[in-house]
């Protein structure tokens, strides 16, 4: 091959490089966030274990689930922390923050939330509700 056609291969590839590696990162990064939107489908079922673990995807994939059947009204806070594990935040009026993280992968992704669980005055659930938000 000639010497000056080598040469101004060589530089195309140099002046096009941060191009192939945003390509290249952004091809993997879309792979593993429909990866990891399959993993965490919102099929999953409930534990215990895996909800105290700081697994922020698993949490929000079973979110509806422990809002509407495992955490009811009428439990005490000490069932709950049994259930759930400790908040992640505690609120004004003493009501608990467990924190989730949508599956998939995003650029920018402003979001957060999670599930939210109410108590009246002698420490009892009073509702449980999901909070998520997307910006």
């Amino acid at each position: 091959m000639n010497r000056w056609i080598k040469i101004a291969l060589a530089v195309l590839l140099i002046a096009t490089a941060s191009w192939w590696l945003m390509a290249i990162y952004i091809g993997g990064a879309t792979l593993y966030g429909k990866a990891d939107k399959i993993r965490y489908a919102p099929t999953t079922e409930f534990t215990s274990s895996r909800w105290q673990k700081p697994d922020r995807k698993y949490r929000y994939a079973v979110l509806d689930t422990v809002a509407t059947r495992i955490i009811t009204n009428g439990m005490r806070d000490a069932a709950v922390v049994e259930l759930l594990g400790k908040p992640d935040m505690v609120d004004t009026n003493s009501n608990w923050q467990y924190e989730t993280t949508r599956p998939g992968w995003r650029f920018i992704d402003f979001s957060g939330g999670g599930l939210l669980v109410e108590f009246d005055t002698n420490r009892i659930v009073h509702k449980a509700t999901v909070n998520t938000w997307v910006d």
